[in-house]
């Protein structure tokens, strides 16, 4: 789990300070899109596996017909991390563990990024 934070910081690490920090700040913007998406398939719409699967590609695709050519990666990261969050190695067993996963999801995002701006 915490080679997200490498991940966030190598993904978002380009050529010049101010486009990188506008790509961070577009990953973190993508990841919270994906966790909003996450958290209403599941803990509000209390949908199993395979409907939750089913209910996110509709969600991926409207994610990839919203990309901005000159910016993709914020719509990018938004669809595919909803599926990393929902469809894991392990099923979840509560709606707590799901929570603990996403809040973890976005705090090794957070620190990819704050680690990326430190060493930049």
């Amino acid at each position: 789990q915490g080679i997200i934070v490498s991940i966030t910081t190598c993904f978002i690490a380009i050529g010049k300070f101010g486009r990188s920090f506008q790509k961070a700040v577009q990953r973190i913007l993508g990841t919270a899109v994906a966790i909003f998406w996450s958290v209403f398939v599941v803990l509000t719409l209390h949908l199993t596996v395979n409907q939750a699967m089913i209910a996110t590609f509709p969600y991926v695709f409207v994610c990839l017909l919203l990309l901005d050519r000159k910016r993709p990666y914020p719509m990018d990261c938004a669809a595919f991390t909803a599926f990393i969050l929902l469809f894991q190695e392990k099923p979840f067993v509560s709606n707590e563990d799901f929570l603990r996963e996403v809040t973890f999801r976005m705090s090794t995002v957070g620190i990819g990024v704050i680690q990326f701006i430190v060493v930049e």
